[in-house]
Order: structure tokens, then C-alpha cells, then sequence
């Protein structure tokens, strides 16, 4: 699938000083014309509150021409979700529905066998062609443990990397990730000046709340609604998900919160 090749003007420029945001004038003439494409992988076992935050959010804060939400197909090293991959991808539908773009993306649900970021990466790359900034979301959480995935290392030959963090919370990173971030980071306004290649971190105001309690609440008994939006809430009340015992299935706490994926990721998607 890696057979796109980006011009050498739309890898990213490789800054080696320090960081810098782009002026007010420059933010504000990509903000009256959005570009860009983002990924924000997760297995949504069930879509929540917070998941629907951070996505909105990820996409404003970079003026995003449109996000990619690709639920997971067959994550490796991570137990099945207790939901079915169309269910899963029908409460994302009633999640997003009326949020403009936003694309729910079942590429990883059409995937036979397990389902790796770089692969579905690849794939949006050859869609987009070379010139088109693309933009992959994951977790700090996730971010910290990249070295696991399968061709982690391959993942910037196709998209920029964007390391979710909560305000105000350092986070340190191994050398392995220090050495790899050397000429690669940049402030997250400058992703849009290349196609792939940059590395940058963003803080997003994430909500408390992860898929493993809604599933727990609602195997319990307890109250699990607030943490859904209502349609979503609705459809799981409808074909009575989740009955089973608390903490059945996959984890998914979105960006923040998402755990490694030595085969897939959880607030985006997978290694092996």
C-alpha cells in the first residue's frame, strides 16, 4: 500500500529550533479557509462524551478541512469489542450527526485480518495524493508507547503525528521518542505548511470519562447516560448493549487516555 511518494516540498522542512506558533495574521487566513485532512483511530466501544469533545475540538483548533473517525477493525493484542463493528459504527453516525466536517470512515470494519495505522494511513495518502496535509491524532498516553506499533517508525512517511495531551500535565518521553522527535517537531499551526513528516504536541481540554466505566455503569446498573449523547444513549438502550458484566470488552477513553497499541491504538489505531 506505501506507494505514494511525497515531493521533497511536502515532507516536513525538519525545524530544528525551537518551536514557534504562527502569527495572528497567518492563524486567521487558515481559519476563513480550512485544509487539511485529520485521523482519529479508536475501537468507540461506545462512542462518548468525550471522544465527541476531543474530535470537535481537534478539528477546530487546527481548522481542519474535514476529520477521518475510523473505528477499529481487528485490533491486535486487544480484546474484541463487546459491540459489533457495525454497531460501533452506527453510534458514531448518532454521535457526529449534524457536525459538519467530521467523516465517519469504515475502511479498518471493510479490512479482513488486523487492522495497523500505518496501512490505513497508506491508504488515505494514496486517496489525497502528495500535496495534502494529513494530520494523525492519537493520545499521549498512546503517543508514549509508539515504538511498540508495527512500522511505527514509517508512520511520518504519510501524515504528520499529533500527540493529544491534557493542559497543564508534562509528560516525559523516552530517548527512543526524543531522538525520533529531533528536526521532526514543530508548533502545531506550522502542520498545514507540509503534506507529512512533522511532529507536533497539542493540548486539549478532555473530559473524565473513558469507555471501559460507560460499559461498567451500565453492566452495574448505575447511571451511565450523562457520559453519551443522547441518540447514542438511546441506541444502546435499544438492542440492549452492554448488559453483560462490568468491564467486558474493549478499553477506549479517547485521546488522552488511550492505551498502547502493540497492535492497534485506541484513541486512533494500531501496531503488532
Amino acid at each position: 500500500m506505501e506507494t505514494v511518494s511525497l515531493g521533497e516540498a511536502a515532507i516536513c522542512p525538519g525545524l530544528t529550533h525551537r518551536p514557534h506558533a504562527a502569527s495572528s495574521q497567518h492563524r486567521a487566513s487558515r481559519l476563513s479557509s480550512p485544509r487539511g485532512v485529520g485521523v482519529f483511530g479508536g475501537t468507540f466501544d461506545p462512542v462518548h462524551r468525550g471522544h465527541v469533545a476531543s474530535i470537535v475540538d481537534f478539528r477546530d483548533r487546527l481548522s481542519l478541512a474535514r476529520v477521518l473517525v475510523i473505528p477499529a477493525g481487528v485490533p491486535p493484542h486487544r480484546d474484541t469489542p463487546a459491540s459489533s463493528g457495525a454497531q460501533r459504527l452506527e453510534m458514531l453516525r448518532l454521535a457526529f450527526e449534524g457536525e459538519t466536517r467530521i467523516e465517519i470512515d469504515d475502511r479498518e470494519l471493510k479490512r479482513s485480518g488486523r487492522s495497523f495505522m500505518v496501512d490505513t494511513l497508506a491508504s488515505i495518502r494514496e486517496e489525497l495524493g502528495a500535496s495534502e496535509p494529513l494530520l494523525f491524532a492519537l493520545g499521549m498516553d498512546a503517543y508514549l508507547t509508539l515504538p511498540t506499533w508495527h512500522k511505527w517508525e514509517a508512520l511520518t512517511r504519510f501524515a504528520h503525528i499529533v500527540a493529544l495531551a491534557r493542559p497543564g500535565i508534562e509528560s516525559v518521553l523516552p530517548p527512543v521518542l526524543q531522538a525520533w522527535e529531533a528536526g521532526r517537531r514543530v508548533a502545531p499551526d506550522a502542520l498545514l505548511d507540509s503534506a507529512a513528516g512533522c511532529i507536533a504536541h497539542l493540548e486539549l481540554s478532555q473530559l473524565d470519562v473513558s469507555a471501559t466505566a460507560v460499559r461498567d455503569r451500565r453492566g452495574a446498573g448505575s447511571d451511565w447516560r450523562n457520559w453519551l449523547t443522547p441518540a447514542v444513549a438511546d441506541y444502546i438502550e435499544t438492542r440492549g448493549l452492554y448488559l453483560q458484566s462490568p468491564d467486558a470488552g474493549a478499553d477506549d477513553g479517547g485521546p488522552a487516555r488511550t492505551p498502547a497499541e502493540p497492535g492497534r491504538l485506541a484513541g486512533t489505531t494500531n501496531p503488532a
